[in-house]
């Protein structure tokens, strides 16, 4: 993490890059250019060392601990496909979590974007849970 903040600060456009095909496959980005050029866009617009300090915030997160003390309800929706948070770290994480439910959906990292549908479904079923 702290090699990709201090790379964000001399070549934004090569870290968003690498992330971009860590967040979706060669297929996805063949069959959806215009969703990935408009996350590029997204991230292009950031200030570089605005970028940098959000991967050492990512880098500094350590939430694993207080997962067990959790009592709200909690659902993970992992990407079967995300290089990023791989479904093995998120079936980790739901098992500490007391009632915590998973929900895997055939994708990359961004699910809301590349699945919007069956998203919106696990979150409804979230909802009529809760």
């Amino acid at each position: 993490m702290e090699q990709r903040a201090a790379d964000a600060e001399v070549d934004l456009p090569g870290v968003i890059d690498v992330s971009l095909a860590r967040w979706f496959n060669a297929a996805y980005q063949l069959r959806n250019p215009d969703k990935v050029a408009l996350m590029r866009d997204w991230l292009m617009n950031a200030d570089p060392r605005v970028h940098a300090w959000s991967w050492r915030a990512i880098r500094d997160l350590d939430f694993a601990s207080g997962l067990r003390k959790l009592s709200i309800p909690a659902m993970a929706i992992a990407g079967s496909d995300d290089q990023s948070t791989p479904v093995a770290a998120m079936k980790t994480m739901v098992a500490d979590i007391p009632g915590a439910l998973y929900r895997e959906i055939d994708c990359g990292h961004l699910s809301p974007l590349e699945k919007p549908t069956a998203f919106a479904n696990h979150l409804r079923e979230m909802l009529a849970r809760s």
